[in-house]
Protein backbone atom coordinates (compact mmCIF):
# COMPACT_ATOMS: atom_id res chain seq x y z
CA UNK A 1 0.00 0.00 0.00
CA UNK A 2 1.39 3.41 -0.90
CA UNK A 3 1.33 6.54 1.26
CA UNK A 4 -1.75 7.95 -0.51
CA UNK A 5 -3.79 4.89 0.46
CA UNK A 6 -2.66 5.07 4.10
CA UNK A 7 -4.60 8.21 4.99
CA UNK A 8 -6.62 8.02 8.20
CA UNK A 9 -8.90 10.54 9.84
CA UNK A 10 -9.53 11.29 13.48
CA UNK A 11 -12.99 11.94 14.97
CA UNK A 12 -13.01 15.52 13.65
CA UNK A 13 -12.07 14.28 10.14
CA UNK A 14 -8.62 15.79 10.42
CA UNK A 15 -5.91 13.88 8.60
CA UNK A 16 -3.95 11.65 10.93
CA UNK A 17 -0.40 10.85 9.77
CA UNK A 18 0.85 7.28 9.78
CA UNK A 19 2.00 7.45 13.41
CA UNK A 20 -1.62 7.73 14.56
CA UNK A 21 -1.25 11.21 16.08
CA UNK A 22 -2.26 14.39 14.29
CA UNK A 23 0.63 16.80 13.78
CA UNK A 24 0.54 20.54 14.37
CA UNK A 25 -1.05 21.14 10.98
CA UNK A 26 -4.51 20.42 12.41
CA UNK A 27 -4.03 23.04 15.15
CA UNK A 28 -2.63 25.47 12.58
CA UNK A 29 -5.64 24.95 10.29
CA UNK A 30 -8.09 25.60 13.14
CA UNK A 31 -6.21 28.71 14.25
CA UNK A 32 -6.09 29.93 10.64
CA UNK A 33 -9.89 29.69 10.44
CA UNK A 34 -10.15 31.88 13.54
CA UNK A 35 -7.53 34.25 12.14
CA UNK A 36 -9.43 34.65 8.86
CA UNK A 37 -12.70 35.33 10.69
CA UNK A 38 -11.03 37.93 12.90
CA UNK A 39 -9.32 39.59 9.95
CA UNK A 40 -12.71 39.87 8.20
CA UNK A 41 -14.45 41.28 11.25
CA UNK A 42 -17.15 43.87 10.67
CA UNK A 43 -15.26 46.05 13.15
CA UNK A 44 -12.44 46.43 10.63
CA UNK A 45 -14.59 48.71 8.51
CA UNK A 46 -15.04 51.18 11.33
CA UNK A 47 -11.65 52.71 10.62
CA UNK A 48 -12.96 54.49 7.52
CA UNK A 49 -16.57 55.07 8.56
CA UNK A 50 -18.25 58.22 9.73
CA UNK A 51 -21.42 56.94 11.42
CA UNK A 52 -23.79 59.64 12.58
CA UNK A 53 -22.60 60.46 16.11
CA UNK A 54 -24.05 62.93 18.56
CA UNK A 55 -23.46 63.68 22.23
CA UNK A 56 -25.38 60.57 23.30
CA UNK A 57 -23.32 58.17 21.14
CA UNK A 58 -19.83 59.65 21.31
CA UNK A 59 -18.85 57.20 24.06
CA UNK A 60 -20.21 54.31 21.98
CA UNK A 61 -18.08 55.41 19.03
CA UNK A 62 -15.02 55.45 21.28
CA UNK A 63 -15.83 51.98 22.65
CA UNK A 64 -16.38 50.55 19.15
CA UNK A 65 -13.13 52.05 17.89
CA UNK A 66 -11.39 50.40 20.84
CA UNK A 67 -13.04 47.11 19.83
CA UNK A 68 -11.75 47.69 16.30
CA UNK A 69 -8.23 48.02 17.68
CA UNK A 70 -8.81 44.85 19.72
CA UNK A 71 -9.75 43.04 16.51
CA UNK A 72 -6.43 44.02 14.97
CA UNK A 73 -4.63 42.93 18.15
CA UNK A 74 -6.44 39.57 18.12
CA UNK A 75 -5.40 39.00 14.52
CA UNK A 76 -1.80 39.79 15.38
CA UNK A 77 -1.82 37.39 18.34
CA UNK A 78 -3.34 34.62 16.24
CA UNK A 79 -0.81 35.21 13.45
CA UNK A 80 2.09 35.01 15.90
CA UNK A 81 0.63 31.87 17.44
CA UNK A 82 0.25 30.22 14.03
CA UNK A 83 3.82 31.14 13.12
CA UNK A 84 5.12 29.84 16.46
CA UNK A 85 3.58 26.47 15.58
CA UNK A 86 5.39 26.49 12.25
CA UNK A 87 2.44 27.58 10.16
CA UNK A 88 1.80 30.40 7.75
CA UNK A 89 -1.24 32.63 8.05
CA UNK A 90 -3.75 32.61 5.25
CA UNK A 91 -4.47 36.13 4.15
CA UNK A 92 -7.93 37.28 5.11
CA UNK A 93 -9.70 40.07 3.30
CA UNK A 94 -12.88 41.91 3.97
CA UNK A 95 -15.69 39.59 3.09
CA UNK A 96 -18.08 42.14 1.64
CA UNK A 97 -18.54 45.80 0.92
CA UNK A 98 -19.60 47.91 3.84
CA UNK A 99 -20.41 51.11 2.04
CA UNK A 100 -24.01 50.71 3.22
CA UNK A 101 -22.79 51.13 6.80
CA UNK A 102 -21.13 54.50 6.23
CA UNK A 103 -23.08 57.53 7.42
CA UNK A 104 -25.68 55.38 9.15
CA UNK A 105 -26.86 55.47 12.73
CA UNK A 106 -25.46 53.54 15.65
CA UNK A 107 -28.91 52.00 16.12
CA UNK A 108 -28.33 50.17 12.82
CA UNK A 109 -24.67 49.36 13.44
CA UNK A 110 -24.82 47.94 16.96
CA UNK A 111 -26.84 44.82 15.97
CA UNK A 112 -24.24 44.06 13.27
CA UNK A 113 -21.44 44.50 15.81
CA UNK A 114 -23.29 42.19 18.21
CA UNK A 115 -23.68 39.55 15.48
CA UNK A 116 -19.94 39.83 14.73
CA UNK A 117 -19.03 39.31 18.40
CA UNK A 118 -21.41 36.34 18.72
CA UNK A 119 -19.90 34.79 15.60
CA UNK A 120 -16.34 35.23 16.92
CA UNK A 121 -17.32 33.70 20.27
CA UNK A 122 -19.00 30.71 18.61
CA UNK A 123 -16.03 30.14 16.28
CA UNK A 124 -13.62 30.50 19.18
CA UNK A 125 -15.54 27.96 21.27
CA UNK A 126 -15.43 25.43 18.41
CA UNK A 127 -11.69 25.96 17.92
CA UNK A 128 -11.03 25.78 21.66
CA UNK A 129 -12.85 22.44 22.02
CA UNK A 130 -11.11 20.96 18.98
CA UNK A 131 -7.62 22.25 19.69
CA UNK A 132 -7.14 21.17 23.31
CA UNK A 133 -6.00 17.64 22.50
CA UNK A 134 -3.98 18.41 19.38
CA UNK A 135 -0.22 18.84 19.28
CA UNK A 136 0.34 22.56 19.66
CA UNK A 137 -3.00 22.90 21.39
CA UNK A 138 -1.65 23.10 24.92
CA UNK A 139 0.04 26.43 24.24
CA UNK A 140 -2.76 27.63 21.95
CA UNK A 141 -5.80 26.94 24.12
CA UNK A 142 -5.12 29.61 26.79
CA UNK A 143 -4.64 32.28 24.14
CA UNK A 144 -7.82 31.30 22.30
CA UNK A 145 -9.71 31.22 25.63
CA UNK A 146 -8.47 34.73 26.43
CA UNK A 147 -9.61 36.04 23.04
CA UNK A 148 -13.04 34.48 23.60
CA UNK A 149 -13.36 36.12 27.01
CA UNK A 150 -12.41 39.52 25.59
CA UNK A 151 -15.09 39.10 22.92
CA UNK A 152 -17.65 38.09 25.58
CA UNK A 153 -16.87 41.20 27.61
CA UNK A 154 -17.28 43.35 24.48
CA UNK A 155 -20.57 41.60 23.69
CA UNK A 156 -21.99 42.52 27.12
CA UNK A 157 -21.09 46.18 26.54
CA UNK A 158 -22.64 46.17 23.07
CA UNK A 159 -25.85 44.56 24.33
CA UNK A 160 -26.10 47.21 27.04
CA UNK A 161 -25.70 49.91 24.40
CA UNK A 162 -28.32 48.26 22.21
CA UNK A 163 -30.81 48.40 25.07
CA UNK A 164 -29.85 51.97 25.82
CA UNK A 165 -30.33 53.05 22.19
CA UNK A 166 -33.67 51.22 21.96
CA UNK A 167 -34.91 53.05 25.05
CA UNK A 168 -33.91 56.47 23.72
Amino acid sequence: MNAAEDIRFDDAFLVVPGGGEPDRSAAIALLNELYIAESRSFFRYLESWEPYTDASTIKLRTLCRRMMQTSFRHSDRLAKLIESLGGVTITGAYSKSSSDANYTSWVNLVPRFIATKKDMIARGDVVLKAIRNLPGGAESAPIVAELIEENRADLVVLEQWQARLAAA
